[in-house]
């Protein structure tokens, strides 16, 4: 039997190299006790408590073969060991001792002189061939080998946890090639490492190729929605294209965003993206998902309200002039309009009311801020307090939201349509709090008057409208 068993080579070093040897008289009994002690001794795993000197293995073989007693400090001061009994020199290990193919060493406490010695006293000592070979001979191991073949299972388990097929994105891509670089410099040197590191640049290259392809479509997605008039959904297929872009492939994307933003600045409307929108706050708050719409950048004028009554010949809200409206008049929030004059305007224009859940994602962004331009009261941002007047729609540029939208917190309350609305019968909500409020914290986006009365109307209350979708070009547009 061999000194250590292991169900593989590596198993059998660590053995080798960390558990200490079983005496060989405890595994055969033909082995002497004293000629045990001194393979035991031979073999230890630390310097300091093997033989030092091939000097002190001798002598003590010597003194424990005819009964003599050591003196271990004697053998360190000898120089020249006592010539070994010619028994001992005469005997030599059987020659089929090593094995066809295999290369035997032995411990490396012992030179090929005093090892052949060694040898020969096992054979007095009549230790068999398989205990000495056991204990003396084991394979010759190519350390660089074994470390070569651990690189290449390492490399094969890590290409089939990455599994990467030919359409995998870029992203995907870029992270295998980082593993794989990872795998080069923990295994220099090995053929494994060195195809990690090729496996690692081809992963780049088709990162690169595929990520090329992927804004390419992306930037034929959204041109093709910009001809169609759909400001909205280009605008969200641009917003998908990664932000570290080369100056050369960010280039067209910036052109094509400039456009849409300029047409949209142009209709005076902002785009709200899908997605989810907090509402409400403290214990009453809760989210919402809501699909794309646009609402208008600015509260309706009265210049705007004006054209709709001269198209319509609808009669004019109380209160409002006669004649032409002054310029400065026109620039001022239309209030004082009921529900249903500020429904047949929307219509008019091809717009609708907003609903209340539109109105505050468009005033507080997809976080939920607090207020139009953040979480704090700034009451210096808008136009509001129980004496202010109004003052020409978007003129407060502070008072501006995540998505552009203006004066959503100073300036006119505005008319939404609350929860549970339902067409011709409107629940509605009138939010924000500019003028005439005597708190800051009324001018927060989330602050609303619920049970406002269809006909009523109040001349500090006016409105702006939403879209779902924009109008097809004209075709002079085009």
């Amino acid at each position: 039997s061999t000194p250590f068993a292991g169900k593989s080579v590596i198993e059998l070093l660590m053995k080798h190299t960390s558990e200490p040897v079983q005496p060989p008289h405890e595994r055969d009994r033909s082995v002497p006790r004293w000629l045990s002690d001194v393979i035991v001794k031979t073999m230890a795993k630390q310097r300091g408590d093997r033989y030092q000197r091939c000097e002190e293995l001798l002598t003590e073989l010597e003194a424990r073969q005819f009964g003599a007693s050591v003196d271990p400090a004697a053998a360190k001061v000898e120089k020249e060991p006592p010539p070994p009994p010619k028994a001992l020199i005469e005997a030599r290990p059987p020659a089929k001792l090593k094995p066809q193919g295999i290369s035997l060493r032995r411990h490396p406490v012992l030179n090929y002189g005093f090892g052949a010695l060694l040898l020969a006293a096992f054979a007095l000592a009549g230790v068999g061939q398989g205990a000495v070979q056991a204990v003396f001979f084991a394979p010759e191991v190519d350390q660089q080998a074994l470390y070569d073949e651990q690189a290449s299972q390492a490399l094969g388990s890590l290409r089939r946890q990455l599994a990467l097929g030919v359409d995998s994105p870029g992203r995907e891509l870029r992270l295998a090639a980082e593993r794989y670089r990872d795998f080069t410099n923990a295994y220099l040197g090995t053929p494994a490492g060195l195809e990690a590191s090729s496996l690692a640049e081809t992963c780049l290259k088709r990162a690169q190729a595929s990520e090329e392809a992927a804004l390419g479509r992306l930037l034929e997605t959204a041109r093709d929605r910009f001809a169609k008039r759909r400001l909205g959904p280009a605008l969200d297929a641009l917003n998908g294209a990664p932000a570290d872009l080369s100056e050369e492939a960010a280039a067209p994307l910036r052109e094509l965003r400039a456009k849409i933003e300029a047409e949209l600045a142009q209709l005076g409307f902002a785009w709200i993206p899908e997605g989810n929108a907090q509402v409400g706050e403290g214990a009453g708050q809760r989210e919402r998902f809501l699909t794309g719409f646009y609402l208008q950048l600015r509260e309706v004028s009265c210049g705007e309200y004006q054209e709709f009554l001269a198209a319509t010949q609808t009669p004019p809200p109380a209160g409002w002039p006669e004649g032409k409206l002054s310029a400065e008049r026109a620039q001022l929030p239309v209030t004082g309009v009921a529900w249903k004059q500020a429904a047949a305007y929307a219509r008019w224009r091809g717009w609708r009311l907003p609903r209340s859940s539109e109105w505050e994602k468009g005033a507080r962004g997809a976080s939920g801020q607090r207020w139009p331009w953040g979480d704090e009261a700034e009451p210096k941002r808008c136009n509001w307090g129980p004496e202010a007047k109004l003052a020409p729609v978007g003129s407060h540029e502070q008072d501006r939201s995540p998505y552009g939208c203006l004066d959503m917190a100073g300036n006119a309350r505005e008319l939404t349509l609350g929860p549970g609305s339902r067409p011709g019968q409107p629940r509605l909500r009138v939010c924000g709090g500019g003028v005439g409020s005597e708190h800051v914290e009324n001018t927060r986006a989330a602050f609303h008057v619920d049970g406002v009365a269809p006909a009523s109307s109040d001349p500090a209350v006016g409105f702006r409208c939403a879209l779902d979708e924009l109008p097809p070009r004209e075709e002079g547009d085009k």
